[in-house]
């Protein structure tokens, strides 16, 4: 009981250790990816005011436009645009007309004082000179008959004038109204028009008395009208084209917006203001506070994520770690990548190692979503359109080295799956440079960049594979590899030293192998493991049966002192293991490949051997190791116990094979050696099917040859 207890508190202890673990993990994480963020995102700004001199000189970090220039010259476009007036001749007429009717209305004023004169030569004396002298009743019926604008001074001069003079008043008058109202009038410069008409008409050179000048000037400046009205319509339309004939004021990227020396201007400020080289302390609170907000939301969606599909990670502190270094590097690189040009974009290579290093497509695939919206984030300084394009290249670059990478056993496979990542990323370039009518030469350079983003995105995955391997003893397929070649010193010692263990490792390598591909599991792991599995057999290597080439020395020995022999290869093999720095998943198999499984031989001889056989216990004799965890660790001890017994039958035929391997894989299961490793009863009757045919193809029936007839 108390042992439980101890147990129990030791679990609680340990799941408390991870809990803090990965607890201090995601702060860390946090602090790390803000301060990244912080550092990457927001551009560090200046002390710079209007009218200061210019202490650096400061290069546009994108292309972006003047508009505070821009606008300037906008509004002075409209302002320099004449305002556009429509010609009215219905007003052209009326003028016309009005003055013919002034005309003929002093045609009948001169018709009525020659009437008047009449009248009073006929009142008069006979033979004396009447005095011509206009009644004001008479002036009153002359002023009915004229416009209000004439006076009674005017009324004399036209009753006065010369009748030629009058006649070629009037033709002149005509012909000056005519002219300009033919050129058109406008309102705002309708009193300059009088007053030109009239000096015109005033002119020496036409002759006119001063009485008709002064009738002519009255005249025109009565009924000269402007006929040109302003079109408010037009006018608009007018400044409109001319604001947009404008062309932007634009700062190319790397072009000096100021020179070290210069006086910055109003221009130049906003300029710098809009690039983030403007220190503002109230944009920058705001600033942390968006980073803070977004890291926030895309940790929740990270935990959310991780609980559903993921535990595993969530629950190993060091996987959780590994996944944030990844992350980070992926952004500080594209930090990096962005200084030099904004389509260099390796950020991929987190999507490609973090396949490689916990082979889970889901985690790589949710992984390099995040990051499409931090690189988003982190290219917006450079614009909108940019940062769209570079997310969407960044997002479909990543899911095809996700798919395309599988399980990559060969570096040369990560390279052409950078190169085919950075063909995806060139043709997402090209394809937007075509809608932006970009031209050739660019098109080619941005499509050049993107196969550059993914051949150093596979070329950084490659040469850091090593790193996270070595210090964090991830195996990949590639370690794999390396630990599955014959030429390993431990495996070239075990086939010198004990070629039977390592033929029959081999042998539980290719079942095994076989059997992991057909349920789901990591082949290559099961391969590689079932290689080292024996390996403790190294120590006493002629104890082992397939080793003996003639007596056996457990027939001299007691069968306790034979099974201390036997079961101590697995505590050998992993202190070998572990002296050669194998990985932790290499390790774990040679310590659960037996299990707790008895020595039966042994246990049966101690029986039949022993005075008292009912003190001779079966837990004497059992493997002291860990029962399998996995379901490649499970494959092993299955394999290794079929592949032995079926070397051990005389006549081994497909039915008997079979049979005796069903009778294995109850053994196993009635003795809770696979309670902890997750296999299904669909698994391993897949399992067992796939153990029959490797060995048929072994132990199958021969063709008898005829001897010798002599």
């Amino acid at each position: 009981m108390s042992q439980m207890i101890s147990t129990i508190e030791k679990s609680g202890r340990k799941k408390n250790g991870r809990s803090l673990a990965v607890a201090s993990i995601i702060i860390i994480s946090f602090a790390m990816l803000f301060f990244v963020l912080t550092m990457t995102v927001m551009p560090r700004g200046r002390d710079i005011e209007v009218g200061q001199i210019a202490k650096e000189t400061i290069k546009a970090s994108r292309d972006i436009v003047d508009s505070y220039t821009t606008e300037m010259k906008r509004q002075a476009a409209r302002d320099n645009t004449s305002s556009m007036y429509l010609q009215d001749d219905s007003i052209t007429a009326d003028v016309m007309n009005s003055l013919e009717e002034c005309f003929a209305a002093m045609d009948t004023v001169r018709r009525m004082g020659e009437e008047e004169r009449q009248r009073i030569q006929n009142e008069s004396s006979p033979g004396t000179e009447p005095n011509i002298i206009y009644t004001i009743s008479f002036l009153e019926e002359c002023r009915e008959v004229l416009p209000s604008s004439f006076s009674n001074g005017n009324i004399l001069i036209i009753l006065d004038m010369e009748q030629q003079e009058l006649e070629r008043l009037t033709e002149t008058i005509t012909r000056l109204v005519q002219d300009a109202l033919e050129k058109g009038i406008k309102e705002s410069v309708l009193a300059e028009q009088i007053s030109g008409i009239n000096q015109q008409l005033v002119s020496p050179e036409n002759g006119f008395s001063e009485d008709a000048k002064a009738l002519g000037i009255n005249i025109i400046s009565s009924y000269l009208k402007a006929n040109f009205i302003y079109d408010a319509d037009a006018t608009e339309a007018a400044r409109d084209a001319a604001e947009e004939d404008v062309q932007e004021e634009v700062y190319m990227a790397g072009q000096n917006i100021v020179v070290e020396g210069e006086i910055i201007t109003q221009a130049q400020f906003y300029v710098l203001k809009e690039l983030g080289f403007v220190r503002e302390q109230k944009a920058i609170w705001m600033e942390y506070i968006s980073i803070l907000i977004s890291l926030v939301l895309i940790y929740i969606a990270i935990g959310m994520f991780l609980r559903t599909g993921s535990r595993e990670i969530l629950q190993t502190p060091k996987l959780l770690f590994i996944m944030t270094l990844v992350v980070v590097l992926s952004i500080l690189l594209t930090w990096a990548g962005k200084k030099i040009d904004v389509y260099i974009v390796p950020v991929i290579m987190a999507a490609m190692t973090l396949t490689l290093l916990m082979v889970d497509r889901n985690t790589a695939l949710f992984v390099n979503m995040l990051l499409t919206i931090l690189t988003a984030v982190i290219m917006l300084s450079d614009g909108e359109d940019k940062a769209l394009i570079v997310a969407i290249a960044v997002f479909l670059g990543g899911a095809v080295s996700v798919f395309s990478i599988g399980h990559a056993y060969q570096r040369a496979a990560l390279m052409l799956s950078g190169i085919l990542s950075g063909l995806v990323m060139a043709s997402v370039y090209v394809a937007f440079d075509l809608i932006n009518y970009v031209n050739w030469k660019s098109m080619l350079v941005h499509a050049g960049l993107g196969i550059s983003s993914g051949l150093i995105a596979s070329v950084l995955t490659i040469g850091l594979l090593p790193m996270w391997e070595s210090v964090f003893k991830i195996v990949t397929p590639m370690k794999l590899l390396e630990l599955a070649n014959p030429n390993q010193p431990l495996l070239k010692r075990l086939l010198m030293e004990a070629p039977g263990t390592y033929h029959h490792s081999i042998m539980v390598g290719n079942m095994g192998e076989r059997a992991a591909e057909a349920i789901g599991a990591n082949a290559l792991v099961v391969r590689a493991g079932a290689y080292y599995h024996d390996i403790g057999k190294l120590k006493r290597p002629f104890f082992f049966s397939e080793n003996q080439g003639g007596d056996n020395p457990h027939d001299n020995i007691k069968p306790d002192l034979s099974t201390r022999i036997i079961t101590s290869h697995v505590s050998d093999g992993y202190e070998l293991v572990k002296q050669h720095n194998l990985p932790p998943v290499i390790q774990n198999i040679v310590l659960e490949h037996h299990g707790t499984t008895p020595v039966a031989y042994f246990y049966h001889k101690a029986k039949t051997t022993s005075a008292n056989p009912d003190d001779v216990k079966i837990d004497d004799f059992r493997y002291q190791g860990a029962r399998p965890r996995t379901r490649e660790s499970a494959i092993i001890m299955l394999a290794d116990s079929v592949e032995a017994a079926v070397r051990s039958m005389d006549d081994p035929t497909s039915r008997s094979v079979e049979e005796l391997i069903r009778k294995i894989f109850k053994t196993k299961m009635d003795d809770g050696q696979l309670t902890f490793c997750d296999l299904t009863l669909r698994e391993l009757d897949v399992i067992a099917e796939q153990f029959k045919l490797a060995l048929n193809g072994i132990f199958h029936d021969r063709v008898e040859y005829p001897g010798d007839e002599k």
